[in-house]
């Protein structure tokens, strides 16, 4: 038991802290989660970080507020003002200093600010919310193994962005930020409490600031927005909710569609589908091989080259002497909007050119004769909605739309889900 500055602590206890100042607030079963990383939780640990909770307590570094019964079991602990202060010189954060952020630390090293203490509680009348977002952090820690790192991740203080525009300097604050492949995606935890003119007035925000930045070539450009729903929306209305924000993003951030993917996920899945969007590029090669297991024997696909990097992949399947298919295909999350954005590129710019003449070298006596629609997915079946008349989208969309889902086949990267189930 070492003595720093008055106080008795452990490296674990020191470790605890740490992890309430990164993170503003958690409960004790959630701070278990993060510290052992892992949410097969014994009970002599989780009575441990109980005991080291309390011992905190009792020196003035840690409090509590009791959660409803309704929000979580227990309590929310965080730092006191002395506990704060604390800690700040435990990672020696010295007066004023900026940062970005980012977790995990860098080889030991905390990147924190000097932030006031005031700013740095946890919000107190929004738990619910922010006890969800903890549990994607959580998810991020567990996922460790299945991800080969702990994604780099910060939460709304750091992610939080000022810009100009007409009416003066506005601020946009996604939940958090996290890095994939290096690339960057914002997360929205979504409790369904938002109606769909909230939801409009949250993508009006991403509109400002990406307008702001439209000439802006730096890394920091976005890539997608991850929304988070509860395990349990899963069996209570997920697809109305997607359609719901999916709609709402559409109308308000369609000229970015092609840039910027949006995705959905439940809280249980989110290990899943950020190692799908990490392979996703890897996926994408495999589907050559897999055209061969997708076609009738007689029938033999050959890739078009994609007229650029974001193109959908196109085959072409000549299926008589005279005549060919043509084969639109892609991979997709479960829930995503990129899908749609790339069968209406197909649809104006590859389509037009590839049916008129064929496509294949000494094969001009081919006709084109229709096109099919494969959607290559993981493990779960991505969802296409087939019409977004309720939610008056631009009518050219809804066309299209609907000619994807009327020839839309589906084809997964594991065997097992391909094989034809028996009643």
């Amino acid at each position: 038991m070492a003595y720093a500055f008055g106080y008795s602590l452990s490296p674990k206890t020191e470790r605890l802290l740490t992890l309430l100042l990164s993170y503003r607030g958690m409960t004790a079963r959630q701070l278990a989660d993060i510290f052992y990383k892992t949410h097969q939780i014994s009970l002599s640990q989780e009575k441990s970080i109980y005991n080291d909770l309390a011992k905190l307590k009792k020196q003035g570094l840690v409090k509590s507020m009791r959660l409803q019964q309704s929000v979580s079991k227990g309590s929310l602990y965080y730092l006191t003002p002395s506990g704060y202060d604390f800690t700040k010189d435990l990672l020696n954060v010295h007066q004023g200093q900026k940062a970005t952020g980012w977790m995990p630390p860098d080889y030991g090293v905390y990147d924190v600010a000097d932030l006031s203490y005031e700013l740095y509680l946890p919000p107190l009348k929004q738990t619910a919310h922010h006890l969800m977002l903890i549990d994607f952090f959580i998810e991020l820690h567990a996922s460790s193994d299945e991800l080969w790192e702990v994604l780099p991740h910060r939460h709304n203080l750091y992610a939080a962005r000022k810009y100009k525009t007409e009416k003066g300097e506005q601020q946009y604050r996604p939940d958090a930020e996290i890095l994939i492949n290096g690339e960057l995606f914002t997360v929205e935890i979504d409790r369904a409490t938002e109606s769909h003119e909230q939801l409009l007035q949250k993508f009006r925000t991403y509109k400002n600031y990406l307008d702001s930045h439209a000439n802006d070539s730096s890394k920091d450009q976005l890539a997608g927005i991850l929304f988070v729903v509860e395990s349990r929306r899963r069996d209570q209305g997920i697809r109305r909710r997607w359609h719901n924000i999916l709609s709402a993003f559409f109308k308000v951030l369609f000229a970015y569609s092609n840039k910027v993917n949006l995705i959905l996920t439940t809280m249980d899945q989110v290990s899943d589908t950020l190692h799908f969007e990490q392979q996703r590029t890897s996926y994408k090669t495999q589907i050559e091989k897999l055209l061969g297991d997708y076609l009738p024997d007689n029938q033999e696909a050959y890739m078009l080259s994609p007229q650029s990097f974001n193109d959908a992949l196109i085959a072409c399947v000549p299926i008589s002497h005279s005549k060919y298919r043509l084969l639109f295909c892609e991979v997709a999350h479960e829930f995503e909007s990129a899908i749609y954005i790339k069968y209406i590129q197909f649809q104006k710019n590859q389509l037009p050119t590839y049916k008129t003449k064929s496509p294949l070298p000494n094969r001009d006596n081919l006709k084109y004769v229709d096109h099919l629609n494969v959607i290559f997915y993981a493990q779960y079946k991505p969802v296409i909605m087939d019409s977004f008349i309720n939610y008056k989208i631009n009518p050219q969309f809804e066309d299209l739309l609907s000619l994807l889902s009327r020839n839309l086949n589906f084809h997964s990267f594991n065997p097992v889900l391909n094989m034809p189930v028996n009643y």
